[in-house]
């Protein structure tokens, strides 16, 4: 069965299927799917939880393992696995032999980025769909934002004015995280009513300059102190660690897309806004894009991945050092310095919510 997000809640109150696959490139909106089938599975007596993140070290035959070996405390189980691209063809075949052999006491869970259709089609996911349920989760274009704010807005007990809309899509172009922190600091701020244009500007940070979008861009252009400088006024301001990590991995994304339609002789600013690039950041972009191999940029996502892991709490590099490193390196340079300590810094595990 195929849901999409407009479903999702409904689904939810119902007996669970026994295999989800989670589908889409929206960070925040994949997240926000998962928590409510995670509180649903506990509702319904999935007590204990496992993680895997299916990447470079773990081996397939573990998965297999997991799911078929009986909780030490009898407990239902649910299982995520976390891709970061399409699994490989080993992998693939024992997702597919999971499927055919379903327990009542796991429920599975696979997150995966936005697939193609040819991806989309592989044998496993078509037994998954069959036993359980594929969440397809477009992606927010343009196009589309202003609606999804105003829903936002709606839910967090606001009517927002097209005027204060228009300003929000401009400041956060299209990174839903930050689109939805704004609000959420609107909300600790402003009683529920109208918010109008000057409400949203009087909420934002005082330092315009030494925000998120000025840290991401001060590193495509390869001004790695002026990146440093901004990353520590943000961790000392408080700023949560999985928006700065999401900033930088939109970037990485791109700039992916752009070097491997490079690589087959294509026109790398096409990739770019295809996967959801801003017209206004592509010359940014593409500048950085001439200073990264494929091979290159594909190390540096696989950084994101284990900064990931580490602000999660799951992971050996600590994280805000895991920040550090990929800044640096998106900006072109080896580790520059250490951040400058601060007392009245918590620690990333403070910040973070679970």
């Amino acid at each position: 069965m195929r849901l999409r997000l407009r479903q999702w809640q409904a689904h939810l109150q119902a007996p669970l299927a026994p295999f989800y696959l989670i589908v889409g490139d929206e960070l925040l909106l994949c997240q926000e799917a998962l928590d409510a089938l995670r509180q649903a599975a506990r509702q319904q007596g999935f007590s204990e939880r496992q993680v895997f993140h299916l990447e470079r070290g773990l081996q397939p035959g573990q998965i297999l393992q997991a799911a078929h070996s009986p909780s030490l405390f009898g407990d239902r189980r649910l299982l995520e696995l976390r891709c970061s691209q399409a699994p490989t063809q080993e992998l693939a075949t024992i997702l597919a032999e999971l499927a055919a052999r379903p327990d009542p006491d796991v429920l599975l869970v696979c997150s995966l980025p936005r697939l193609n259709a040819r991806e989309l089609k592989a044998a496993w996911i078509e037994a998954w769909e069959r036993q359980g349920v594929l969440l397809d989760i477009d992606k927010v274009d343009a196009a589309a934002l202003p609606a999804w704010l105003r829903e936002r807005f709606a839910a967090a007990g606001f009517e927002a004015s097209p005027e204060a809309i228009a300003v929000l899509v401009e400041r956060t172009e299209g990174h839903l995280l930050a689109a939805a922190q704004e609000i959420s600091k609107l909300q600790l701020l402003c009683p529920p009513g109208v918010i109008d244009i000057e409400t949203l500007l009087a909420s934002s940070s005082p330092a315009a300059r030494y925000d998120v979008y000025a840290m991401s861009d001060a590193a495509l252009a390869g001004q790695a102190e002026r990146a440093l400088d901004i990353l520590q006024y943000l961790l000392e301001e408080g700023e949560a660690l999985p928006l700065l990590l999401s900033a930088l991995c939109n970037d990485l994304r791109h700039l992916l897309a752009a070097a491997t339609a490079q690589a087959r002789g294509e026109a790398p600013a096409t990739a770019m806004r295809a996967a959801g690039a801003w017209e206004r950041r592509l010359p940014a972009l593409q500048k950085a894009l001439t200073r990264f191999t494929l091979g290159q940029l594909q190390g540096l996502l696989d950084l994101a991945h284990a900064c990931d892991r580490s602000i999660k709490g799951r992971g050996e590099l600590a994280a805000e050092l895991g920040l550090l490193r990929l800044l640096c390196a998106l900006a072109g340079r080896p580790l520059l310095r250490p951040l400058r300590p601060a007392a009245h810094l918590p620690h990333a595990s403070a910040r973070m919510p679970s």
